[in-house]
C-alpha cells in the first residue's frame, strides 16, 4: 500500500508546499494521510499540530453542488496565547471568500475544559450557530458536514444538529484545519453527489 503526504508550512508569509511519497506508513505533522482500500471509500486523517497564534490546514479540491464530509476531531491539546483561542476547522469554500462556512470547535478562556462547537455561516453576516459544548480531553467528537441541492449547509457534532441556509454554490475546497492547537482529523470521508 501506497501512502502520500503532504505539507504546506507556512513563515513569515511565504507558503511552502512540502510532499513525500513512501512504501511505508508515515504521518509527518500536518499531513493528511489517505488511507487506500478498494472496499472502503477514501479516508483521510489529518494531524494538525500549531504553535500558539499560528494556523496549519490541509485543502482537497471539489468541484461540487452538494457534498458530505463525515469523520472525527479530536483537541488534544491547546496552545496558549493571550490574542487567540484554540481552534479547529472543517470549512468548505467556494470560488469566493465570503462563500466559506462550516464547523467550528473551539477552547475557550472562560470554559477551558470544554469545547464550543459551532456551525458558521458565510460572509457578510458570517451566522455562528452554537451546536454542543462538549469536554474535549481524550474524547473525539463525532461530525458531519453536509451542503445539500437546496443550499442548506447542516452540522451534526457530539449528537447535536443545527442548519443554515447559504444558497447555491459551487464548492471548490474543503479544508481541514487548526490554530494554536493539536487537533487531530481521523477517518474524514468526503462523498460527493
Amino acid at each position: 500500500m501506497i501512502r502520500y503526504a503532504v505539507s504546506r508550512i507556512a513563515m513569515s508569509g511565504l507558503s511552502v508546499l512540502l510532499c513525500s511519497c513512501a512504501a511505508a506508513p508515515q504521518a509527518p505533522s500536518h499531513a493528511a494521510v489517505p488511507v487506500q482500500d478498494l472496499a472502503a471509500a477514501e479516508s483521510y486523517d489529518y494531524e494538525c499540530d500549531t504553535p500558539p497564534a499560528h494556523m496549519a490546514d490541509w485543502v482537497r479540491s471539489l468541484n461540487a453542488s452538494r457534498v458530505d464530509v463525515r469523520g472525527s476531531l479530536l483537541m488534544k491539546e491547546g496552545r496558549e496565547d493571550p490574542n487567540a483561542r484554540p481552534v479547529a476547522n472543517v470549512l468548505l469554500a467556494g470560488s469566493e471568500v465570503a462563500q466559506t462556512f462550516g464547523l467550528r470547535a473551539q477552547i475557550l478562556n472562560a470554559t477551558p475544559e470544554l469545547l464550543q462547537i459551532d456551525l458558521l455561516g458565510p460572509l457578510p453576516g458570517k451566522a455562528v450557530v452554537p451546536v454542543a459544548t462538549v469536554p474535549w480531553k481524550k474524547q473525539p467528537v463525532e461530525f458531519e458536514l453536509s451542503l445539500n441541492a437546496a443550499g442548506e449547509v447542516e452540522l451534526v457534532a457530539a449528537g447535536r444538529r443545527a442548519a443554515l441556509h447559504v444558497g447555491a454554490v459551487t464548492l471548490t475546497k474543503m479544508s481541514l484545519g487548526c490554530s494554536t492547537a493539536d487537533a487531530h482529523f481521523s477517518h474524514v470521508t468526503v462523498q460527493i453527489d
